[in-house]
């Protein structure tokens, strides 16, 4: 009888350092996946705070350009408004106009990209991009007298023609 006491003893210790040397794996996968769910969560806390961020530099950005709008809109009901069209080898608008807030519509007519810019009597304005064929913006500025030079900036355009006087009275 004695045999099967210590057989069954064995089993049981068998058992027991089998159960002991298990569990420590035991714990480091609930470790494991405790490091996941963390990694997780602190992935997703980033991802609102960069939505945030970004949603945040939208409005700004939104704002802005309202605020622009608005003074364009102003600039347009209150001074002179003077149509120009481009085209490949001609700035159409007239040669001469009244001093004051000036806003130009200016709308591109030709086949390929332009430009717009305005410059004298300390006075240099650019469209701040291209305009696409067919595409019109507006530029306001305000104009005292003296003369101008009207010319599109992009490549060699102006020497194409696409330059001209402007007389402010």
């Amino acid at each position: 009888m004695k045999p099967k006491f210590i057989f069954a003893k064995g089993i049981a210790a068998v058992c027991v350092l089998g159960w002991m040397t298990a569990a420590p794996s035991l714990r480091a996968e609930e470790s494991l996946g405790e490091k996941v769910s963390d990694a997780a969560q602190d992935a997703w806390d980033a991802t609102k705070r960069t939505a945030k961020k970004v949603e945040h530099s939208v409005e700004k950005k939104v704002d802005e350009l309202r605020k622009d709008t608005d003074k364009e809109n102003d600039a347009v009901h209150q001074g002179n408004k003077v149509n120009v069209t481009l085209e490949e080898t001609q700035i159409a608008m007239p040669s001469a106009i009244p001093a004051g807030p000036t806003t130009f519509v200016i709308t591109n007519k030709g086949k390929e990209r332009h430009g717009f810019e305005i410059e004298g009597r300390k006075l240099d304005r650019e469209l701040k991009k291209t305009l696409q064929p067919g595409e019109t913006v507006l530029l306001s500025v305000d104009l005292p007298p003296g003369k101008y030079e009207v010319e599109c900036p992009v490549g060699d355009h102006d020497d194409k023609g696409m330059k001209r006087q402007l007389t402010v009275k």
